[in-house]
């Protein structure tokens, strides 16, 4: 008789398996988290790395101005005028003296 609990019996085999296959899902469910919120933070990460520096805005100037003066004859001032406003969460192209701009990489 004391034997008897060392053997297993069809019902307690289908747990265990149950068992093993439940932390099996769980394991793979966080390891497939840990790599989708690694990839989010990568993401995130190469996004803020587009500043290079920041700009002081002076009386007179404009996004166009600011665009123009730090672009190339090759580049479009209108991306970088986008980009400066969607690295900056400017809702419009009003900008005000004294206001301090992330720029973005050319």
């Amino acid at each position: 008789m004391k034997y008897q609990s060392a053997i297993f019996t069809g019902n307690d085999k289908q747990r265990r398996l149950a068992k093993h296959k439940l932390l099996s899902i769980a394991g793979a469910l966080c390891l497939a988290l840990f790599l989708l919120g690694y990839v989010f933070a990568q993401h995130g990460a190469a996004a803020g790395n587009q500043a290079r520096s920041t700009y002081v805005v002076q009386p007179g100037d404009t996004l166009w101005a600011i665009a123009k003066a730090h672009t190339t004859a090759q580049d479009d001032p209108r991306v970088f005028v986008h980009r400066l406003k969607k690295l900056n969460k400017l809702d419009s192209p009003l900008i005000q003296p004294g206001q301090c701009l992330l720029l973005p990489t050319p």
